[in-house]
């Protein structure tokens, strides 16, 4: 069966007699949670386990298993981020961003569409590939990198370099700091279904 809701609550209503876990108890019981949880999931594992032999899916199950316990390894052990590292180049990034705008000598706001639309097809004169659905000329990323594909126009490179810093900064370092546990490690949650389709 394809069920839509395959939460741990759903099945095990379908597949035990089991009462209904209540996510509240993670934090005011979280023994009795973790207990419950377990408890529902090994349940879950004997229902559903003649219906995995009966498709004849016994080794696909053992691999699953396998990797689950390396997928749960890696959780517990975490990845180790160097916060100085990872300051440096958001330091490093933010400098390269600021010598990218004084380069390109402007006065718009580079993150505005419309802005940056008059001064790469306006002022600059660049040859129109794209527009939105309200018809104005597109500064999407695919746009402009199409766009210096075809022009090579040195201002629409730097600014391309500039939206790929302020990408990485903004997403992946300034992030990066509110992951880190006190460990100085994140611990990321791999879902197996959703990761290793």
């Amino acid at each position: 069966k394809n069920y839509p809701d395959k939460s741990l609550n759903h099945l095990s209503k379908i597949y035990t007699d089991l009462p209904q876990i209540n996510v509240d108890e993670r934090d005011s019981n979280p023994l009795e949670y973790v207990c419950r949880h377990s408890d529902a999931t090994f349940r879950l594992y004997q229902a559903l386990k003649p219906q995995v032999e009966k498709m004849g899916m016994n080794n696909l199950m053992r691999k699953e298993m396998a990797l689950m316990e390396v997928l749960a390894n890696m959780e517990m052990i975490g990845a180790k981020i160097s916060i100085s590292r990872t300051k440096f180049f958001a330091q490093k990034y933010a400098l390269q961003v600021k010598a990218i705008e004084e380069s390109l000598n402007t006065n718009i706001n580079l993150d505005s569409p419309k802005q940056l639309a008059e001064l790469l097809y306006t002022k600059r004169n660049l040859p129109i590939l794209k527009t939105t659905e309200s018809g104005q000329p597109s500064t999407d990323e695919d746009t402009l990198t199409q766009l210096y594909g075809v022009t090579k126009d040195e201002h629409l490179k730097e600014i391309l370099e500039r939206r790929s810093l302020l990408k990485l900064k903004r997403t992946y370092l300034h992030a990066m700091f509110k992951l880190v546990g006190t460990d100085g490690k994140v611990h990321t949650n791999f879902n197996q279904v959703k990761n290793f389709r």
